[in-house]
């Protein structure tokens, strides 16, 4: 069988198959956009760009074999990467979690060294469980940070004790504490300099309180932001477009208005695309934008969007075996037109009619509605938009 033999002139022709294809795998198929003037290709559907790169393909094999590990889904780092600590010694936490550092113990087992003894106490092997807690340099600097708290030293098994105290309240202070405790330990190891134990404290809270206040100021509030819808100058036509996809992907739809240098309400249009991204649905709402304005006879259009990435991706060049690369080269077409157009950003506060317009054609089933006039629900945000009143934004 042959995608002509089931797609004909834009239409999706289901019933003509023998075979029932179920309804979500329907609207999947709806929502792609065929490209019949370009030849087929094979891209790699495993990627944002449908190029394959290692780390794609990794994490494809990873999810069809099922080869969990500490790095996958099972295990969240979400914890660790936004910890006001700075990235050397993120880093540092991740391998020790990882079990990567070479402690003589993981030096022995991978026969490296003769010795797995720990070279500061000489009195057990030099496991992670040993190195960070229960040598009693790294003990005695615990009990002067008063982690003194019996199921502190209780926990036999060394990730778990990690986690729970890096997680903690206390976390920064707990992992800057391990850090020094293993700078200190080299420095013994590789220069034979042992810290004293209030030089390494100093350090410690030297670290802490820059750290801390160093992120602190850093998520400062953002000032507040005006927002508002700004008029097209003569007889420039503004279209303000949106896409909605209700889980990402989930049921999706596009929406736009058409306003002149008034901000009078000229035309307005809704539409169902199937169960795409929401990306997918910004880009329909582009395309459709630009055909309709056509078919208008506007000379002069601004498509404005509250999407970047969509943006982006119609003003940049792009590979051809970009997913949506066939609906980006249709919209591109418009340019090589006898019209002015120009693609605007605008943040999402500038563009509530369309958002209302793409929420409303997520939620339907009618492929394109044209609205004529403004629906009641958008006829505050319409006149608010053309006097001009500004939204906040954080």
């Amino acid at each position: 069988m042959l995608l002509q033999d089931i797609y004909h002139q834009g239409s999706w022709m289901f019933n003509s198959l023998t075979t029932d294809i179920p309804i979500h795998i329907q609207l999947k198929i709806q929502s792609l956009f065929i490209d019949t003037e370009s030849s087929d290709i094979i891209i790699w559907g495993h990627s944002n760009s449908g190029t394959y790169s290692a780390k794609s393909g990794y994490h494809w094999i990873s999810q069809i074999s099922n080869l969990s590990s500490a790095s996958s889904s099972t295990y969240s780092w979400t914890w660790l990467w936004k910890s006001k600590l700075p990235e050397n010694i993120k880093h540092f936490c991740w391998l020790v979690l990882h079990n990567c550092l070479p402690t003589n113990a993981f030096r022995f087992m991978r026969h490296m060294t003769t010795d797995s003894s720990c070279k500061r106490c000489h009195s057990s092997d030099e496991n992670l469980l040993h190195l960070f807690r229960d040598c009693p340099d790294s003990t005695s600097i615990w009990v002067a940070l008063l982690f003194s708290s019996p199921s502190f030293y209780s926990t036999t098994e060394f990730t778990n004790w990690f986690t729970i105290h890096a997680t903690s309240s206390n976390g920064v202070l707990f992992m800057v504490t391990c850090w020094f405790i293993w700078k200190s330990r080299n420095d013994f190891v590789f220069n034979n300099n042992r810290w004293i134990k209030w030089h390494c404290l100093s350090q410690i809270h030297c670290s802490v309180d820059t750290f801390l206040q160093v992120f602190e100021s850093s998520h400062l509030q953002k000032p507040l932001r005006h927002v508002s819808w700004i008029s097209p100058l003569g007889n420039t036509i503004k279209v303000n477009v949106d896409g909605s996809s209700l889980n990402n992907p989930g049921r999706a739809g596009f929406g736009g208005i058409m306003r002149n240098s008034m901000g009078n309400w000229l035309l307005g249009f809704s539409g169902f695309i199937g169960i795409a991204t929401s990306l997918q649905a910004e880009l329909h709402a582009i395309y459709n934008g630009l055909c309709l304005a056509m078919d208008r006879g506007f000379n002069n259009v601004i498509i404005e969007s509250d999407s970047t990435i969509a943006i982006g991706l119609v003003e940049h060049d792009i590979s051809p075996l970009h997913p949506y690369a066939p609906l980006i080269k249709k919209i591109r077409q418009f340019q090589n037109m006898d019209w002015t157009i120009a693609f605007h950003h605008t943040l999402r506060e500038g563009n509530e009619c369309a958002d209302w317009l793409a929420k409303n054609g997520a939620t339907s089933d009618v492929s394109l509605k044209i609205w004529h006039s403004c629906p009641p629900q958008l006829s505050n945000v319409l006149i608010a938009d053309a006097l001009g009143v500004a939204r906040l934004r954080a």
